[in-house]
């Protein structure tokens, strides 16, 4: 099962070179949204000097707060809409 990595956190578009419109875009989805929220996360755990884990644990434990981060939105947006609805 695929997971949830927030769809893209840069959402854009660009030009389509196999179209014959010179017009014509495609979506560019880059970066995820857990991409993101990990590489914001890893840089923290990087800069905390009383962390001192092997490079692999800190990336897991930055992706694993990733997951948490769009879990807690996840959850914030059912709740809310539990209260509007």
């Amino acid at each position: 099962m695929k997971k949830n990595d927030g769809g893209p956190a840069f959402p854009g578009s660009m030009h389509d070179p196999s179209c014959v419109n010179f017009c014509c875009y495609r979506e560019s989805g880059g970066l995820t949204v857990r991409r993101w929220y990990a590489s914001m996360a890893l840089q923290g755990l990087c800069a905390n000097s009383s962390i001192d884990l092997p490079y692999d644990k800190t990336a897991i434990m930055a992706l694993k707060q990733a997951d948490a981060m769009i879990e807690a939105e996840n959850q914030e947006e059912k709740e809310y809409l539990n209260l509007i609805l």
